[in-house]
């Protein structure tokens, strides 16, 4: 069910997560308002297990990032978290959300 704009979607994700990583090192992702609302919404739908809440999710994903609502580090890292749960991993994919969300209040 993946177009081609999607997997080229999922590819630029993966790359700038890749990119982000090498520039912050082991340090936390902070997220800013945009990916944090995001993050939380994203919960809902690992809870679900809902496939078509997926698609939207990386659609939301992509505009936020087009419309510089996201950093490419945010997008790459929630967007990776969106490929893990369609690989039917979605209680590892809640799970490292899940850590994600109680990082940005663990300073």
């Amino acid at each position: 069910m993946n177009t081609k704009p999607a997997f080229a979607a999922k590819i630029i994700m993966a790359t700038a997560l890749l990119f982000g990583m090498l520039l912050t090192g082991c340090s936390k992702l902070v997220l800013g308002p945009d990916a944090y609302s995001l993050a939380t919404a994203l919960d809902r739908v690992f809870e679900k297990q809902d496939p078509a809440q997926l698609t939207r999710a990386t659609e939301l994903i992509q505009e936020y990032l087009q419309d510089n609502r996201l950093m490419p580090a945010e997008a790459a890292r929630l967007g990776a978290l969106v490929a893990q749960a369609e690989g039917e991993d979605w209680d590892g994919a809640r799970a490292e959300l899940r850590a994600l969300l109680f990082d940005q209040t663990r300073w």
